[in-house]
């Protein structure tokens, strides 16, 4: 994930009353977003699939919206969903993609097909596909994860 850019932070800060939207790939589940918002610290709110909310009435999200902005003067924009794409490896990652790129060439040579390379308990492995996507990756409303973005962003954890 990348951190928020000088020109997003300005974008967020620079009118007072203002109010910023992120939209991350992910409409059925909400990792990606939760995993954003832990890697930049500037999200004010967080909205994923798996946590109903309500838009109006007292205790909605547009009045928590409201009260935000009211006491920081702005909600922060964020839209990493190019960016993340586009930032250069650091030298973990150059790593692991060529140690990846090795184990596939290999499971190519040696007629393998029909998987995806993963590391699992410090090795790399082969993946049949049908259990690769046997699964959806999703996020637990009362799991480490959704706790850690609530503590993040400050949100109350039920908008409702």
């Amino acid at each position: 994930m990348v951190p928020l850019t000088p020109a997003a932070h300005v974008e967020a800060t620079a009118f007072p009353g203002g109010i910023g939207l992120v939209q991350l790939m992910g409409r059925h589940s909400g990792f990606i977003a939760c995993y954003a918002a832990l890697a930049t610290h500037d999200a004010d709110f967080v909205l994923v699939p798996e946590v109903p909310i309500a838009l109006d009435g007292p205790g909605g999200f547009l009045a928590h919206l409201r009260r935000r902005v009211a006491d920081r003067g702005h909600a922060k924009y964020i839209d990493p969903s190019y960016t993340i794409r586009g930032v250069p490896a650091n030298p973990y990652d150059s790593v692991y993609c060529i140690r990846l790129a090795h184990a596939a060439v290999h499971a190519a040579m040696a007629g393998r097909t029909d998987l995806v390379v993963g590391r699992w308990r410090g090795r790399f492995v082969h993946v049949p596909m049908p259990l690769a996507v046997s699964a959806r990756n999703q996020v637990d409303p009362y799991g480490d994860l959704w706790l850690s973005v609530l503590e993040a962003t400050g949100q109350p954890p039920l908008i409702a």
